[in-house]
């Protein structure tokens, strides 16, 4: 009989010890999404809610009106619509003072994010050359607690060694410090496109958030240009008011490009007395070669002649241009590449 009353006892210890447990709960939620809190009492009479030790209702009457968008149920269930900052704390729900529910609220405020560029904010699409390092920033500003940043190329983690993860105080919101996160990372990029993505974590989970930034790459052509069939630095004589035949290669291009002529500085379709022809080849690579064949008669006792490819989507041009004497030796200077990038940039919010 004492062994059984004992164990009776053991028993009662370890329900109470769930019971307990079951009624202190921690929550962690998002600032301004909404939260239901349930008190479970059995009896409709000598409630109350408390938020850190201050009381908030008494039964149905309201005590706290400095905490925001707080709403007493029919069920004494307390609802939270926007959570803010204040509403972080412990709350208790009692009857006849004994605690009912228990919960510990964290409050948890997500970065906003947004990618860089050399000097460039914002940035949503990116056109660069291939092979060529490129290095962007991701920001995760505005964070309650601070994000950890990572980064995939392509659906592939990329080397965490090229990039640089700082973090560090930011602006104060509702009277608690946020942070700011930023991470650096330098990646080369070949294929034609592809997806660069930027994830920030927490270990709640509320915080994460990723961006996607599409690219291309573009491979600049090898130009090459001839008078009379002859290129380099070599030079031909060309005679005054004779047809002489231009031609301006640009291979190996991705994508494809179109050939630009100028004449003296002027574009050839403006001139009289100038043909123009050019095809196109498509190789295995997904490259271009392209060639440009103009018959021109030169006028004057001296002049410049400029072959620029661009590409249609990409302000991108690379030259090559040579200088002519009439009845004397026509140069061709060394080729000239450009690099730049393209980039489309819009908020990100």
């Amino acid at each position: 009989m004492h062994y059984f009353l004992a164990l009776l006892k053991v028993l009662s210890l370890f329900l109470g010890v769930i019971q307990a447990s079951e009624r202190k709960q921690n929550w962690t939620i998002g600032v301004c999404d909404s939260v239901l809190f349930s008190c479970n009492s059995r009896l409709p009479q000598n409630r109350i809610w408390e938020h850190e030790s201050n009381v908030l209702f008494n039964d149905k009457l309201k005590l706290d009106f400095d905490l925001d968008h707080v709403k007493l149920l029919e069920n004494y269930s307390m609802l939270i619509e926007e959570v803010t900052l204040p509403h972080e704390g412990i709350y208790r729900c009692l009857q006849d003072g004994r605690i009912i529910t228990e919960i510990v609220l964290r409050v948890e405020v997500p970065p906003k994010m947004f990618l860089t560029m050399n000097e460039l904010q914002n940035v949503t699409k990116i056109s660069v050359e291939a092979g060529t390092d490129v290095t962007l920033f991701c920001h995760a500003v505005g964070a309650l607690p601070h994000v950890n940043l990572s980064w995939t190329i392509d659906s592939e983690s990329s080397d965490h060694n090229a990039s640089n993860f700082t973090v560090k105080v930011g602006t104060e919101y509702q009277g608690r410090q946020l942070f700011d996160s930023v991470s650096a990372h330098t990646v080369k990029l070949t294929r034609r496109t592809g997806i660069i993505s930027c994830r920030s974590t927490t270990a709640s989970g509320l915080g994460n958030r990723e961006l996607n930034l599409p690219y291309s790459t573009f491979v600049n052509p090898k130009m090459y240009i001839s008078i009379e069939g002859i290129g380099g630095f070599h030079g031909i004589p060309v005679a005054a008011n004779q047809p002489v035949q231009l031609v301006c290669n640009a291979s190996a291009a991705r994508p494809k490009s179109y050939i630009i002529w100028l004449i003296n500085n002027q574009p050839i379709k403006s001139l009289e007395g100038v043909n123009e022809t050019t095809s196109f080849i498509t190789k295995d690579d997904a490259t271009f070669d392209i060639v440009s064949t103009v018959w021109y008669r030169p006028k004057t006792s001296n002049g410049s002649i400029t072959c620029a490819s661009q590409f249609e989507s990409i302000k991108e041009i690379t030259r090559t241009s040579a200088t002519y004497l009439t009845y004397g030796k026509t140069v061709l200077k060394n080729v000239t590449q450009t690099y730049s990038v393209q980039l489309f940039c819009k908020e990100i919010y």
